[in-house]
């Protein structure tokens, strides 16, 4: 049988060889069929450095190539490209290799992103010998801590603002590599596998080796990390390890793609503002160091009392407030994942979403990744069978009207049906999260009682408005405030009662999901 090569990208902060070192010692380990690594990179730096002494007297510098003409730099790449697929031919006779490379190159004297790579020579080799093009990827405070600690290719931060700075240019650079990794992958008609370096050695050594099914595993991370943050530990603990259990069972039989391997969007909310982030970062999933053996390791640690934390580390930094730039960070983390999670999703054969509605919350990453498959399966870019399997308990169901009720109260305030005191509002929304606080709630969801819903806001001193105010028809009981009062709370009460039905409900009529209410039926549908 033909030995399998892989071509593996990644920006440098990264640490792609390290990992790979790992990784092939775990294949050793296993008594595998032994595999290799070669780097271009590394042979680069090689054929550079008489040239890097003669011009600038700088031995052994890692950055030194870069400060060479770019005509030259290119030519000098053909070369280390040529010298290593040679020992890839020659490798692949006895063993499977590894052949990595970075793709862009970040020129820190002129802060631009340089790729080096001869596209045409690149398409020939790997169109005929590779299996598949691979990005790895790790969280962006990971990757700046190990450009600024070794190699000086960024300089440490001294101020929150210059860390801020330094990792949106972390967030271009991985989005530069990704995006040509996968035009890469494209033009060579191979797939790419966009891979966080927080999954484990088995799942890496399935995508590479094993004929397994890819899965990838959506579930909610956003509640549990606010149960943390409202002080319920326990709670918090309990979902995660309860997710970490069915990523257990489902890794035995599938390869499993994991959404936390990636753990970015995590900034503590501002003391001034809660609604805004600060510049600290809350525990990183799963809110506990992860034990698991991972491709993963640490950056190199260069202290630093400006660089956010990386890996599992606790952040042990004075209060950060909130600022515009923080923002920025905040909508560009945001934005990359909505991103990432599509390749993922497109990456994979199935989706496995479980506890979507966990605690009666719709997850709205486990939505728009359900809700992208289904763009992809209208205009027949996948096959109808490429859905998701949802486990969603009655319990979270039950819940999930009285969660949008929530919503609906706070829409109602903001659109003037429903007027009064914000400490009024703030009160009614407080006890609606806690059952059996507010008497009327259970009437109004399940019979959507019009009297209920006025009884509620007179307790609460709330009132429901008297006109339309553009929303509502005008009444036909009448003329009078309290005529339009009564008819616009049955309209708002009727409404309750569609709450009832979840948009998985609509994907499931759709054909586009299958649902179920238990766990065994759940991990039987994904073959597990």
């Amino acid at each position: 049988m033909s030995k399998k090569l892989h071509v593996v990208a990644g920006i440098p902060g990264t640490r792609v060889q390290k990992s790979l070192d790992s990784f092939v010692q775990y294949v050793a380990d296993r008594h595998e069929s032994p595999v290799s690594w070669v780097s271009v990179d590394e042979e680069l730096r090689r054929a550079a450095e008489p040239y890097v002494q003669k011009f600038f007297g700088m031995p052994g510098s890692s950055l030194g190539p870069l400060l060479l003409p770019r005509p030259f730099l290119r030519q000098i790449w053909r070369k280390a490209f040529d010298a290593v697929w040679q020992r890839v031919e020659r490798a692949l006779e006895s063993q499977n290799v590894i052949l990595t490379l970075h793709l862009c190159y970040f020129l820190h004297y002129t802060r631009e992103f340089f790729v080096p790579l001869d596209v045409d020579v690149l398409k020939q080799k790997i169109s005929k010998r590779a299996t598949a093009v691979i990005t790895l990827i790790d969280d962006i405070y990971d990757c700046h801590q190990q450009l600024f600690a070794v190699g000086g290719r960024f300089n440490p931060p001294e101020s929150p603002e210059a860390a801020v700075l330094a990792l949106l240019m972390v967030l271009d650079w991985r989005s530069t590599e990704i995006l040509l990794a996968d035009s890469l992958a494209a033009a060579c008609q191979r797939p790419h596998f966009v891979f966080g370096v927080k999954h484990t050695f088995e799942t890496f050594f399935d995508l590479l080796y094993a004929d397994k099914r890819k899965v990838y595993l959506s579930h909610p991370i956003s509640e549990p990390r606010r149960t943390l943050r409202n002080g319920d530990a326990n709670s918090a603990r309990e979902v995660v390890t309860e997710i970490n259990q069915a990523l257990s069972r489902l890794q035995s039989e599938v390869l499993v793609f994991e959404p936390t391997a990636i753990d970015e969007l995590r900034f503590r909310p501002s003391d001034q503002d809660r609604r805004k982030p600060s510049g600290n970062l809350e525990p990183r999933w799963p809110f506990a160091r992860d034990g698991r053996r991972m491709l993963y390791t640490p950056p190199e640690h260069s202290k630093n009392s400006f660089a956010f934390p990386v890996g599992w580390e606790e952040d042990r930094r004075a209060e950060i407030g909130h600022s515009s730039l923080l923002s920025e960070l905040f909508e560009a983390v945001s934005s990359q994942i909505n991103a990432r999670d599509h390749a993922l999703v497109e990456q994979s054969q199935l989706l496995a979403c479980y506890r979507p509605l966990f605690m009666g919350n719709a997850s709205s990453g486990v939505t728009e990744e359900l809700l992208h498959m289904r763009r992809l399966i209208d205009p027949d870019v996948r096959r109808r069978e490429d859905i998701g399997i949802v486990f969603s308990p009655e319990s979270d169901r039950d819940d999930y009207p009285s969660r949008q009720l929530l919503k609906k109260f706070a829409a109602w305030r903001d659109d003037g049906l429903v007027a009064g005191d914000k400490g009024d509002f703030d009160r009614l929304l407080s006890d609606l999260r806690e059952p059996g606080k507010v008497k009327e709630r259970t009437v109004l969801l399940e019979q959507g009682d019009s009297r209920a819903l006025m009884a509620m806001c007179s307790r609460y001193n709330l009132t429901i408005a008297s006109k339309s105010g553009g929303r509502l028809p005008d009444g036909t009981l009448g003329t009078t405030s309290e005529a339009h009062r009564d008819q616009n709370a049955g309209q708002l009460a009727a409404g309750v009662l569609e709450l009832k039905r979840t948009y998985l409900d609509d994907l499931a009529d759709d054909g586009f999901v299958k649902m179920f209410n238990n766990e065994t039926a759940f991990f039987k549908a994904l073959g597990c």
